[in-house]
């Protein structure tokens, strides 16, 4: 079984050297809370300077299988399994928080691959529907666009070719980057349900082709996101489904979930990707503006027969308050507009 991903990972290290195409942006179980990451609409969503850090780690436990590959002595390398990671900031700005910005970083790798993503987001808001309390619509209809840069890269000094001197194979760490750009719509009603939002957005519209010459040829495709959930108060518990459409030409990955969150604090729930894994989740909220949560994938998939070790994602959410353009009262709010349920005043 370690020997199939082994020779899975060498092949494809392999082949990136010389042409290699982008197969999948990345993935996150918390995906209804890092909407930032693929969806720039969603830049300044919230009335508050909002930090998310996530980390994504598959299939932990594998190693490059050295040793099968050359004479014995080699010594096995770690790290090298599918491993993701990401930080977005973002903050509304201007009367009635109209207009969101934000900044986005991601790092994704396969063995010794590894893109980097790196875009700045802004948005603007179109107030819709009725005019509440507060001053501000209980509906809203934003579009975003990010612009930033991908780079793509191998480290070629921990490579281990069967022959040496191969041109094509390169042995140092190298690198090239292309510009990058992305589309987004987001919409929001706080009285539908007890809320309930809905997203549309492109990654990679120019479908950026990094090189390298000589070594490395990268073909980013564009992915098309469609994404919606919505909350259900029964009490002290709340209901929060959501699912999230993935798709590059013909293939469509779907993912599906539901989250019950207890008094405003204690969340549960699970989710299925469709062809791939199935998860549960939990979090906490430490501080009404701090979040901390834990998934735990499953792999269902033809892989699962010979990838024993499961994905660990961390989730980790802070918002600061701020008040922006005139005065608004004070105001608890419960709804997934506003940090996904919870209050600030």
């Amino acid at each position: 079984m370690r020997k199939t991903f082994t020779k899975l990972l060498f092949l494809g290290t392999v082949f990136f050297s010389v042409h290699s195409y982008g197969q999948n942006d990345p993935y996150f179980t918390h995906y209804m809370l890092n909407k930032q990451v693929f969806n720039p609409a969603t830049a300044g969503e919230k009335d508050a300077i909002c930090l998310n850090v996530l980390t994504h780690q598959q299939w932990l436990g594998q190693t490059d299988g050295s040793n099968f590959y050359k004479d014995g002595n080699a010594t096995p390398l770690s790290g090298v399994n599918p491993a993701t990671s990401t930080f977005s900031i973002s903050m509304p700005m201007l009367k009635n928080n109209q207009l969101g910005v934000g900044l986005m970083a991601a790092t994704d790798k396969l063995g010794y691959n590894r893109q980097m993503y790196l875009r700045g987001a802004v948005s603007y808001k179109f107030r819709m529907g009725r005019r509440l309390p507060d001053g501000s619509t209980d509906q809203t209809l934003a579009t975003g666009l990010d612009i930033g840069f991908v780079q793509a890269g191998i480290d070629g000094s921990k490579l281990n070719p069967l022959q040496s001197g191969d041109p094509n194979i390169p042995t140092s760490n190298v690198n090239g980057r292309k510009m990058d750009l992305g589309l987004g719509v987001y919409y929001t009603h706080q009285r539908l349900f007890d809320g309930f939002y809905a997203g549309l957005s492109m990654t990679h519209l120019t479908a950026p082709k990094v090189n390298v010459p000589n070594v490395l040829t990268w073909q980013t495709s564009r992915y098309l996101y469609a994404l919606a959930g919505s909350r259900h108060d029964f009490g002290n518990i709340a209901v929060l489904p959501s699912i999230m459409v993935k798709a590059i030409g013909t293939p469509v990955q779907v993912d599906l979930g539901a989250r019950v969150m207890f008094n405003e604090k204690l969340v549960v729930g699970g989710n299925f990707r469709s062809g791939d894994a199935i998860s549960v989740l939990a979090g906490y909220y430490i501080m009404p503006n701090l979040y901390a949560g834990y998934a735990y994938d499953f792999t269902y998939s033809g892989v699962g027969n010979y990838i024993r070790s499961g994905t660990h994602e961390i989730f980790v959410s802070y918002c600061f308050n701020v008040e922006v353009g005139v005065e608004k009262p004070l105001k608890p709010r419960y709804n997934v507009r506003y940090l996904e349920g919870y209050t600030i005043y």
